[in-house]
């Protein structure tokens, strides 16, 4: 008798550990069909030719989306501002040169640790509130971040000239924990002089 009891609770055992694998797999799946489904959903919703693809804002508080929205109109950016579940998808549509992380977003790490694995291409500048997320923003990749909810729309503005009109590769002061004083937009001079 004891050992049809041992072979009932290894095969109950074995049942459990079936059903985790089987839970794992079914949400990963999902996770996937969502992930290919996406970028139709928006094409079905938006349309493409909506999507703006230079600049793309992934923000969850409605003040800091309208003081980036007016940064980047007020400079002329082609732009969308998406939540974090939509940003996968736009970034799959449209080539996008940068992404705005606010980094109160659900999902922002997995996003910007995607966009640093697939998209290289692409530089990130991320509204921190602390010194540990600005450390890491530089640390994990990031092209350079800004002081939370209330940052200074020049700061952002010297970001965007800097990343996407003069093209550098990642803001040297913020990366070497200085403090941002706009000398890669006042001291740079054109590719030009060095052909």
């Amino acid at each position: 008798m004891k050992h049809r009891t041992d072979v009932h609770a290894i095969l109950q055992e074995r049942l459990k550990q079936a059903e985790r694998q089987t839970h794992v797999a079914r949400y990963q799946l999902q996770r996937k069909v969502k992930t290919a489904l996406g970028p139709l959903d928006i094409q079905e919703t938006r349309g493409v030719s909506q999507v703006q693809g230079d600049v793309l804002f992934v923000g969850y508080h409605a003040n800091v989306r309208r003081r980036v929205e007016d940064v980047l109109r007020s400079e002329g950016y082609r732009y969308d501002v998406v939540a974090a579940e939509e940003a996968l998808s736009f970034l799959q549509l449209a080539r996008y040169r940068l992404v705005i992380f606010d980094w109160t977003s659900r999902g922002y790490w997995r996003i910007f640790n995607d966009v640093r694995r697939n998209k290289k291409h692409i530089k990130i500048v991320v509204l921190v509130t602390s010194e540990a997320r600005a450390r890491a923003t530089m640390d994990g990749g990031g092209y350079s971040y800004i002081w939370g909810e209330d940052f200074n729309p020049e700061q952002l503005r010297t970001c965007l000239r800097s990343a996407l009109q003069l093209k550098h590769p990642v803001c040297a002061l913020l990366k070497n924990d200085e403090p941002c004083n706009r000398s890669c937009v006042y001291d740079y001079e054109p590719d030009s002089v060095w052909e």
